[in-house]
């Protein structure tokens, strides 16, 4: 059972193996978190219910955010508490307190970013409809708090670079990039809205 637990943490941990490329694992494993994201968000077809009865709609393209946020939050749960035992066992299973191997951080953090940036962007869909306008442009949300989490992970500012070097054990390895993806999302509702308050987000669709 050992041996097995072993090996799952590792797994885990390495986000099945992601972590053992030999250039820059932290930003491939954030790239494979991504990907996960766009696929479920990106659909070849979407659903609502109407009548009580649940319809697919083919040749749909997005998700409903009100649907996706669920998905995205259970995700970055589970990838948090799972992650951090994972991290712990096999940070201590290979004596190296936070190794650039174990990528399970990366996935997680980018798991909350999304599913804080869609949350928010959820709340605002429910009381201003006219902002459905502006899914067309999901693809760069998502490449935008790619961008700003990798940022905020490598430089590690205030909260970030203490929590790393404060906190110890699984979650000194998890919180980091908890913590990162936060000031992600938050930098990046300042510049939606700063783009739309300027119309700039009007005129990016007006492009698409």
């Amino acid at each position: 059972m050992k041996k097995l637990l072993d090996l799952l943490s590792k797994i885990i941990s390495t986000f099945f193996f992601v972590g053992y490329l030999p250039l820059a694992p932290g930003t491939f494993g954030s790239i494979a978190a991504l990907t996960i994201v766009m696929a479920i968000f990106y659909q070849p077809y979407n659903f609502h219910i109407a009548d009580g009865l649940l319809n697919f709609e083919v040749g749909g393209y997005y998700i409903n955010p009100d649907y996706l946020v669920y998905i995205l939050i259970i995700m970055a749960a589970l990838s948090y508490i799972i992650g951090a035992w994972a991290a712990e066992r096999y940070s201590k299973l290979i004596k190296n307190p936070d190794p650039k191997k174990i990528v399970i951080d990366e996935v997680a953090g980018i798991f909350t970013a999304a599913a804080l940036t869609v949350a928010i962007y959820a709340i605002i869909f429910h009381y201003f409809v006219t902002f459905s306008l502006y899914l067309t442009l999901a693809l760069w949300y998502f490449v935008t708090i790619f961008f700003l989490f990798r940022f905020f992970d490598i430089v590690k500012p205030w909260h970030i670079g203490w929590s790393d070097k404060k906190v110890k054990g699984g979650h000194g390895i998890m919180l980091d990039d908890q913590i990162a993806a936060l000031y992600s999302v938050i930098v990046f509702y300042i510049g939606f809205f700063a783009l739309y308050f300027t119309g700039v987000l009007d005129s990016m669709i007006s492009v698409e």
